[in-house]
């Protein structure tokens, strides 16, 4: 699937790709489903984020937020069911973390998650997004109880992406509180369940 793909490129560093591959899945795809068309704009709006275009990206979040008003689940094919408001808002809170914007972040962030219904999985990732977001809010203390509770939802999640972000976050803290007790208290948490993390987000082995 091109949204799919769009995920992987952006991924991968291929931030135009992943613009054109989004766009492509919206024009083939998103205009026969609702849903699918919501995800090919959340895609698109990753890219762009990733790309650090605001304007453009903040104009695909609002045109998924319009078209998922009009979401029908009964009419979706099963390959696209996961998708939800939730996963919508934890799209959102992703691009707002790329482009640097704490306030979004948060609010996005508080609504990817479900009390009743959100798998810790998800819980780590998008945890780890909201405490990206605090962080560059400069509230050392959220971000950090934040990425705390992520690693412990995570229970040594081995996702690349997921270390990935938490080797971002790790790197970030230390940069800008290298001293704080908060941060020494982080790393050795960090420490304790990876080991064998590298800088790179890569485990040794």
């Amino acid at each position: 699937m091109l949204a799919s793909l769009s995920h992987q490129a952006n991924y991968l560093g291929r931030y135009n790709d992943a613009v054109q591959l989004a766009r492509a899945s919206y024009s083939t795809v998103g205009k026969s489903n609702v849903t699918a068309g919501c995800l090919s704009l959340a895609m698109e709006a990753r890219a762009l984020a990733s790309l650090g275009e605001a304007q453009g990206c903040t104009r695909a979040i609002h045109k998924a937020e319009q078209l998922f008003e009009r979401q029908t689940p009964n009419d979706d094919p099963p390959w696209i069911a996961f998708f939800n408001s939730e996963e919508l808002a934890g799209e959102a809170a992703h691009c707002y973390r790329d482009l640097g914007r704490a306030r979004e972040t948060r609010i996005f962030g508080a609504m990817a998650l479900d009390p009743a219904n959100t798998p810790p999985r998800t819980r780590a990732f998008i945890g780890m997004v909201n405490a990206a977001g605090a962080l560059s809010g400069g509230s050392l203390d959220e971000a950090v109880a934040l990425a705390s509770e992520a690693v412990d939802y995570a229970i040594s999640l081995q996702s690349k992406r997921y270390l990935r972000y938490l080797v971002d976050f790790q790197r970030q803290l230390r940069a800008d509180y290298p001293q704080d007790p908060l941060t020494v208290s982080f790393v050795e948490k960090v420490q304790n369940h990876y080991p064998n993390l590298k800088p790179t987000g890569m485990r040794s082995g």
